[in-house]
Order: structure tokens, then C-alpha cells, then sequence
């Protein structure tokens, strides 16, 4: 090999290994300092920028956990309260129950009325005054609010609390009363037809709200007196079969007459009878009432009342003094009266007269007066058939009622000019009622306690599928999070495995850089040496 002076190529080959050891050494150095092998975009650009993205979701995964907690602690407030709201109105329910037996007086009803309006008003304190972070939450004002739940726009989660929870705002319902299609509006299952019959398409359909249709099926006669196919309580009793979850469907008949304000003629004894679905009231042989003399209105209460177990009938007088017979089961009232004289001639007192008919349809031709219901010696006036009154069907729910189907004929309502509101095979939709809110509620009869039992169940409905509604919005955001956790953890995990660096191989890097940088400063020192060595030469 020459020897040559003017390039010392050793030193420059061990320049160029000790300035790589150098810098090896420094990187193992700057990596075991920071923790990451990539630090900069001159470590390696292409990580830089992944893991730029990466902490970018980390970041939003970690405030949207602390989003999704701020919404479950939100969820919980309404939770609490709408769990108070729902204890005062259970508590307002069971007073409302006791308020309508018939056992409490005025005052007594005065006083479960004001208990229950105390708490009412705390209803309206809880949805007024519950509130988080300034919010009001449960009188409709805070609506419809997004929550944040995830790193990147549209990843959130809706809360609805627009439906408020004071009482003018909860127990609306949906009632109707109708009456029953009679004499002159044609018969109730009458000839296989009515409520239901072989073909569907005249069934009569209910609807709640968006739930399915249900067709009704046929009204069939009860047991009892007065329980015929074409009484309310049949069409009730076909009604509640068909199971219709949160429809009720109530009947009752009440009718009114005026009593006997004449007298027998003064020349005969008069032999009167009262005929109540089937049942003589004064027996077979009738009551004898002398000329002159009248029956008390007292014997005639009395005296229908005390067969009412076979006729399912009931008598009471109202403040006006006027007769009222009731079946509270919706059944039809069957009546007929004789009047003859002791001698077997012609009679002309009348027991009950005038007033009566079937409640919804005042204009009907079962209105019950002299001319015809009154039997005389044994044969009926007007045609020769005892007048049926038919009594009237109730139907409420918390949701919108929808009828449909031919079936629907044998139902109807009365306008103010006569015409008829739902029937004749239209589909009639019977709405919810924006007045019959728990803000009108009232205890102080025993109807409006009835009454108010079908509106603090809608109200109890609401409460409960809002409530409902929240707790899923929690268990929503407890899922979220723990997903969100998940990913978190995951994108980390990524992360670490681009940008930190593995200290055992650093640690190794770095020793042997430091060997490599130490052997390097010795041979270049030895390299430079070499020039020196060729001076000998020269010298000798």
C-alpha cells in the first residue's frame, strides 16, 4: 500500500463512523430523555402526523366521557324529580279513589280536595324549580337538547324534555260519551249486525293513538234483567273484550222522570202497577189507591229499590224532587205502567210521567211520557210496547281514540242542530282534551273524583314514559362512555407503538452507540497519527 501524506483516508473513514456513532448516541439519548423515538417531523414525519390525528380523537374521546357524565348527572336530576312528581300523584290518586265513595259528605270531600291541590301545587314547584347548571329541566323550556358525544361532528345524543310536567301541562285525555243507535236509529246487534257481525269491513275498529286497530267483536247479551245485546252494558262488555290496553269503556243509564202530581178521579179506586225490566214492583195483584189519595213518592223510591236485586235497577230523588232510576251498569230500563179501576174499567193515574229519555239524545223517540208507556186496563199505548231506555257508553283514554268501520252506526253523539257526530260508518277520531288537565282537577264531588281518576292516569302515564325516557338516556350515555373508554384506550395503544420509544432497545442502541462513539474518538486519533509515522521516513 502507498504511503501517502496528502489524504489521511484512515482518519477520514473514522471520521465518517464516529460522526454516525455520534449521532446514533444522540438519539438514543434524546429518545431516553423524552420517551419518544419520534419527536419532531425529522424523526419521521409520516408517525408525526399520525399521531397528530390520533391524539386529536383522544383528546375529543376524553372530553366527550366528560360530556356523556355531565349528561348523565343532568338525567339523574329529572330522574329524581319526576320520581317525587309520581309519588304526589299517587298520592293525589288514592284520595281522588277515596273521594269518590260514596260514604263522604261535602265537607269531607272539601277537605281530601284541599289536601290534594296542596299537592298539586307541589307538582308545579318540583317541574318549576328543578333545574342543572341554571337550566330549568321539567316545564318544557329546556326542549330538546344535543349532547357532544364523540370526538368528531354528529357524534351526539339527544335529550327531549320539551314535554313539561306542571299540571296544566299533564292528564289530558281523550273522552267521549256516546249513546247507543235506538229505536229510530236502528238496533245494536240487532239480526247479526251491530258492533260486529260476519263481515269485517262493518266491524266497528278502535284505535289508540299510533298503536294497531282492534276490531270489536260481537255485543251479546248479558245474564241479568236489562243486560239485552242492545244495551250499553253489551256494547261495553264486547268493547273491554277486545283487550285494548289503555282504553277505558264505562256505561251507565240514568234516567229522570216527574212523579204522579194528579190524583184518581174521585169516583174510583184505581188499581196502578210499575213494571221495571220484567218485575212487577207491587207484586202481580198490583197496589190499590183510593180515590182521592196519591202514592208518596218515598213508597215509590222505596218500593223499587227493594226489588232492585232483580232488576238491577235503583230509585233516588235529585234536589229538584224528581225521580231518578239508575243502572249502573249501562243495562237497558224496561218500563211499563197499568192504571184500571178497582171495578175493572179504565184508570187514569199515572205513576211516573214525562221527563225521561235517553240521555244523549233527548230528541229520541224512547222519551218516555203519558201517552206512551202508560197501560190502561192491561193494554199498552203507543204500539203496544213497553218503552226501552237505553243508557249511554263512556269511552277515555291518555291517547287519541279513533273509531272506524260500519260498526261505528250503532254509536253516536248529538250536535247542537240534531245531527248526528260519529256513526253512519265514518271514522270519527275522539282527541285529547287540552282543558282536562290536572290544573282542573277537583275532589268535591264524587263525579269529578271519577273523573279525575282517568286524568291523574294519563298524567301518571306521561310522568312515567318520560321517566322512562330519561333512564334511557342515562344507560344511553353509560354505554357511550364505555365505549368511549374503549377506543380511547385503543387509539393510546396505537399511539404508543408509533411515538415511544421501547427502552430496552433504546438502552441497548445506546451502549453500543457509546462503544462505536468511544472506539471512533480512538481511531481517529490513531489515523492522525500516520503522517508521523511516514515523516520517519524522511528523517531516518
Amino acid at each position: 500500500m502507498a504511503q501517502i501524506i496528502s489524504n489521511n483516508t484512515a482518519s477520514l473513514v473514522a471520521q465518517n463512523n464516529l460522526n454516525k456513532a455520534s449521532s446514533t448516541y444522540s438519539t438514543a439519548i434524546n429518545q431516553l430523555s423524552s420517551g419518544k423515538k419520534v419527536s419532531s417531523a425529522a424523526d419521521n414525519s409520516a408517525a408525526l402526523a399520525i399521531s397528530g390525528r390520533m391524539q386529536s380523537q383522544i383528546n375529543g374521546n376524553t372530553q366527550a366521557i366528560s360530556n356523556a357524565n355531565d349528561g348523565i348527572a343532568l338525567a339523574q336530576t329529572a330522574d329524581s324529580a319526576f320520581s317525587q312528581i309520581t309519588s304526589n300523584l299517587q298520592q293525589i290518586r288514592t284520595l281522588a279513589v277515596q273521594s269518590a265513595n260514596s260514604t263522604y259528605s261535602a265537607s269531607d270531600r272539601a277537605s281530601l280536595n284541599q289536601q290534594a291541590q296542596q299537592l298539586l301545587s307541589q307538582v308545579n314547584t318540583i317541574a318549576t324549580q328543578t333545574q342543572y347548571n341554571g337550566q330549568t329541566l321539567l316545564d318544557g323550556s329546556f326542549g330538546s337538547a344535543t349532547f357532544q358525544t364523540g370526538a368528531n361532528a354528529g357524534q351526539s345524543t339527544t335529550v327531549n324534555l320539551s314535554q313539561g310536567v306542571r299540571t296544566s301541562q299533564i292528564g289530558q285525555t281523550a273522552a267521549q260519551t256516546f249513546s247507543l243507535a235506538s229505536i229510530n236509529k236502528g238496533v245494536v246487534a240487532a239480526a247479526g249486525d251491530g258492533l260486529s257481525n260476519a263481515s269485517a269491513s262493518k266491524a266497528l275498529s278502535i284505535q289508540l293513538g299510533d298503536g294497531p286497530a282492534k276490531t270489536i267483536g260481537q255485543a251479546v247479551a248479558g245474564a241479568e234483567a236489562g243486560q239485552d245485546a242492545n244495551s250499553a252494558f253489551a256494547a261495553v262488555a264486547a268493547i273491554n273484550g277486545a283487550n285494548i290496553s289503555g282504553l277505558t269503556a264505562t256505561a251507565t243509564n240514568v234516567q229522570t222522570f216527574t212523579t204522579a202530581n194528579e190524583k184518581p178521579s174521585a169516583s174510583a179506586d184505581n188499581v196502578v202497577n210499575l213494571k221495571i225490566n220484567g218485575t212487577s214492583i207491587f207484586g202481580d195483584s198490583g197496589m190499590t189507591v183510593a180515590k182521592g189519595t196519591s202514592v208518596s213518592t218515598g213508597d215509590l223510591v222505596n218500593q223499587i229499590n227493594s226489588v232492585a236485586g232483580t232488576t238491577g235497577v235503583s230509585a233516588s230523588l235529585d234536589d229538584g224532587g224528581s225521580l231518578k232510576l239508575s243502572s249502573t251498569d249501562g243495562r237497558n230500563i224496561t218500563i211499563s205502567q197499568t192504571s184500571k179501576t178497582t171495578e175493572g174499567g179504565s184508570g187514569d193515574y199515572k205513576l211516573l210521567q214525562g221527563g225521561s229519555s235517553n240521555v244523549a239524545d233527548p230528541a229520541s223517540t224512547t222519551q218516555f211520557t203519558a201517552d206512551s208507556a202508560v197501560e190502561t186496563n192491561g193494554a199498552t199505548g203507543a204500539g203496544g210496547k213497553a218503552t226501552v231506555l237505553q243508557g249511554t257508553m263512556s269511552l277515555s283514554s291518555s291517547k287519541e281514540i279513533k273509531l272506524s268501520g260500519a260498526g261505528d252506526a250503532n254509536l253516536y253523539t248529538e250536535a247542537p242542530n240534531g245531527n248526528t257526530v260519529a256513526g253512519n260508518g265514518k271514522s270519527a277520531t275522539i282527541s285529547l282534551n287540552t282543558q282536562t288537565t290536572l290544573a282542573s282537577l277537583s275532589l268535591k264531588t264524587a263525579a269529578s273524583s271519577t273523573a279525575a281518576l282517568q286524568s291523574l292516569d294519563s298524567a301518571l302515564a306521561t310522568v312515567s314514559t318520560l321517566q322512562g325516557a330519561v333512564g334511557a338516556i342515562q344507560n344511553r350515555f353509560d354505554s357511550t362512555i364505555s365505549n368511549l373508554n374503549a377506543i380511547t384506550q385503543n387509539a393510546k395503544s396505537a399511539q404508543s407503538s408509533i411515538t415511544d420509544a421501547d427502552y430496552a432497545s433504546v438502552a441497548s442502541t445506546l451502549s453500543t452507540a457509546d462503544v462505536l462513539q468511544q472506539s471512533g474518538v480512538a481511531m481517529v486519533s490513531k489515523a492522525n497519527q500516520i503522517p508521523n509515522q511516514i515523516l520517519k521516513l524522511v528523517t531516518g
